[in-house]
């Protein structure tokens, strides 16, 4: 698991169009019905997709500030400072 947030990450993530969140911290849970990400990461922070849900498992990929990933596959959750 990434190190522990020194500060919450500032902007917006968004999680396949319909799942957003405001200066996000901590570990989120993906939508499960999907088994293709899209992750617009709008933040200062580097966010993390983990292959199981609670961040655990293996890191999947990483998503860059600015960054926006449409060919995620298998993340059940994903992490951001």
């Amino acid at each position: 698991t990434p190190p522990a947030p020194a500060h919450a990450a500032t902007g917006r993530l968004v999680i396949n169009f319909s799942i957003e969140f405001t200066d996000p911290e901590g570990c989120y849970q993906t939508d499960d019905e999907s088994t293709t990400y899209l992750v617009a990461n709008q933040t200062d922070q580097t966010a993390y997709l983990f292959s199981e849900p609670d961040c655990q498992g293996y890191q999947v990929t990483a998503v860059r500030p600015g960054q926006t990933r449409a060919d995620i596959y298998l993340g059940h959750s994903l992490y951001i400072r």
